[in-house]
């Protein structure tokens, strides 16, 4: 059958054939836990159901470019659902959670300062922060997620928190 005469039903039954291993295997390698990578299994089937017309006419290496980007923002889109209904127990402070978060007492003061701040920072970096300290991503998965290498994503966290703590410590002069 020709590329131009398929559905887009039979585009998406080869499609799951050919890629459903690899996302199952790269959603679980990320998130670690089977239910929440299922979860988002779904959230990036729907997602390439959505773009299937577009995707159909791609190349293999287009095609793997556009699905690493789908997996990509799933996963990110699930973590900032789940930060941004970041739900406290009764008596519990956002303190309290970040320091269950975070074992370091510097690193507490980053991560008050990041909520503190957070709608100043651009969406990514409010990504990578979140993925780095509230889920402790290794920058090697935070960089496949962010479309950037293991090395840019170090270097740009590295640069957030330091900015950070300079502003803290500007703040605190005063």
């Amino acid at each position: 059958m020709s590329e131009n005469k398929r559905t887009k039903e039979q585009w998406f039954d080869e499609f799951l054939s050919a890629y459903k291993g690899a996302i199952q295997r790269a959603t679980l390698y990320i998130v670690k836990k089977q239910d929440v990578s299922e979860d988002i299994q779904q959230e990036i089937y729907c997602r390439v159901w959505a773009y299937a017309e577009k995707m159909m006419g791609m190349d293999k290496k287009a095609l793997e470019t556009y699905l690493k980007n789908i997996i990509r923002s799933a996963v990110a889109d699930h973590f900032r659902d789940k930060n941004s209904r970041l739900i406290l127990k009764s008596g519990e402070t956002l303190n309290d959670k970040m320091a269950v978060c975070l074992d370091d007492p510097s690193d507490r003061v980053i991560c008050r300062e990041y909520f503190r701040n957070m709608k100043r920072l651009d969406q990514k970096s409010r990504d990578l922060l979140q993925m780095r300290i509230i889920y402790d991503i290794p920058f090697k998965d935070i960089g496949i997620l962010l479309g950037m290498s293991e090395a840019a994503a170090r270097k740009r966290y590295a640069r957030l928190v330091a900015g950070i703590k300079d502003k803290e410590q500007r703040r605190r002069s005063f």
